[in-house]
C-alpha cells in the first residue's frame, strides 16, 4: 500500500525562520531543537523540517510525535519518499569506493555521553568489510575515533584538506588511516599536501 504525499502552500513567512532536517529518529536532538526554538520565541509556524524524520537511530515513533507536536511544516525527505512508495531502500547510499564520514553524538543528564567520528570507504559487492552501527552492511573503516578531543582533531584534519580547495572525500584513503593512527597515539597528524594529492591521482590513473 502506497501512502500519499500532499503539498501545502505556506504563504509568506515573516520574521525569524528555523530550517532544520535529518532528525533520523534521534529524539534527544529533536528535544534540543525544540528547546532552542522555544528560548528564541520561534513557534511551529516559523519552522520547516526538510525531512528524514525516521531512520538510523532508536526512537522513530517518538520523533514523529515530537515533530507533530511542534506543528511545523515538513518536506518529504528520502526516508519519507521511500516509506510512501514502498521502496526497498531510500536510494541514499554511497557508490563503491566513495569516502564518507559518520558522526555520532548523544547527551545525558550530565552532558555529552557519546562523541564519535568514523570515516569509511564504501565497499563493493564481495569485498571484505568491518561492521559499524547504522551502516549496512558495513564498510572499510579508515578512521574511528571517540572522545570530543579526538573528534575535534579529525574535524580539524578535514578542515585542513578543504582549505586546500579539495573535497575531503576525494583525497587518498591512506591519509585518513594516517590521521586515525596519529590521533589515537596522541600525536598531531601530518598535513595533506597538493604534492601528495597529485601522487594519489597518478596512482589512480595507473591502478584505478
Amino acid at each position: 500500500m502506497q501512502a500519499k504525499i500532499s503539498c501545502a502552500e505556506l504563504g509568506v513567512l515573516d520574521g525569524p525562520l528555523l530550517l532544520f532536517g535529518g532528525p533520523y529518529s534521534n529524539l534527544q536532538a529533536v528535544e534540543a531543537l525544540a528547546a532552542f526554538a522555544a528560548a528564541r520565541g520561534i513557534d511551529g509556524g516559523q519552522m520547516i523540517c526538510t525531512g528524514d524524520i525516521v531512520a538510523y537511530c532508536g526512537a522513530p515513533r517518538e520523533c514523529v510525535a515530537a515533530i507533530r507536536a511542534l506543528g511545523c511544516a515538513v518536506v518529504a525527505g528520502n526516508c519519507e519518499v521511500q516509506l510512501a512508495s514502498g521502496a526497498e531502500d531510500c536510494g541514499c547510499g554511497f557508490a563503491p569506493g566513495s569516502i564518507f564520514a559518520f558522526v555520532r553524538w548523544a547527551s545525558g543528564e550530565h552532558g555529552t555521553i557519546i562523541s564519535r567520528i568514523d570515516i569509511l570507504r564504501a565497499i563493493g559487492r564481495g569485498e571484505p568489510f568491518q561492521t559499524l552501527p547504522f551502516v549496512r552492511p558495513g564498510g572499510d573503516i579508515l578512521l574511528r575515533l571517540g572522545s570530543w578531543a579526538k573528534v575535534q582533531g579529525a574535524l580539524a584534519a578535514i578542515d585542513a584538506v578543504e582549505a586546500l580547495g579539495l573535497d575531503a572525500a576525494d583525497v587518498s584513503p591512506e591519509h585518513w588511516r594516517h590521521v586515525h593512527n596519529r590521533l589515537t597515539a596522541g600525536l598531531e597528524p601530518h598535513a595533506y599536501t597538493p604534492e601528495r594529492h597529485a601522487s594519489w591521482l597518478g596512482r589512480q590513473r595507473i591502478d584505478p
